[in-house]
């Protein structure tokens, strides 16, 4: 549902950026020293990368690579997802669901203008939150199978009671009418 707020009137307009070439444990100093999660990377206002919190997890620390000999160019994610500053806010909530992303840079003509973070969103519409909530919860349980063990009550196809159903087809079947579908 559109709320009528471009992500303009949302995003921060100076992000916190760096080049490339910066190595990942001054780049870590830089994300403590401005309180931000995140990093993106730009040269002459073209956004290369975003470097996150993430990043720093599974490329860095738990592979065991020193942080002061890797450059953020050779770790910080490519694949980037962008919106306009005219893109309306559920729009950038709708991507950060869909991509599961907390943050989405702003580019206007191809240059970077700003980034719109879960917080901003908030602070600009409280209600969104209902709206990013539910959104996650339906992806994770369409990303999580649910497990039903020894589940009791009568079979879909037969109505016989059974102790040990099986889902099957939105609903539930016993094991001998589970056999005969198989």
């Amino acid at each position: 549902m559109p709320y009528g707020i471009s992500v303009r009137d949302a995003m921060t307009t100076h992000p916190v950026t760096c080049t490339p070439e910066l190595s990942i444990h001054d780049a870590v100093k830089l994300m403590v020293e401005h309180h931000v999660g995140s990093l993106l990377v730009v040269k002459e206002s073209e956004l290369l990368g975003v470097f996150t919190e993430k990043d720093i997890l599974t490329k860095i620390i738990l592979p065991g690579k020193d942080s002061s000999k890797v450059t953020l160019g050779n770790i910080m994610t490519t694949n980037i997802f962008s919106l306009g500053p005219e893109a309306d806010i559920s729009n950038a909530a709708d991507l950060m669901v869909k991509k599961d992303i907390r943050r989405v840079p702003v580019l206007e003509n191809g240059k970077l203008v700003g980034l719109v973070t879960e917080k901003d969103l908030l602070r600009i519409s409280p209600s969104i939150i209902e709206t990013l909530v539910l959104k996650k919860q339906i992806k994770e349980i369409t990303r999580k199978p649910v497990k039903v063990k020894n589940v009791q009550g009568h079979c879909d196809v037969c109505e016989n009671f059974s102790d040990e159903l099986i889902p099957f087809n939105d609903g539930f079947i016993c094991p001998d009418c589970f056999d005969s579908a198989s």
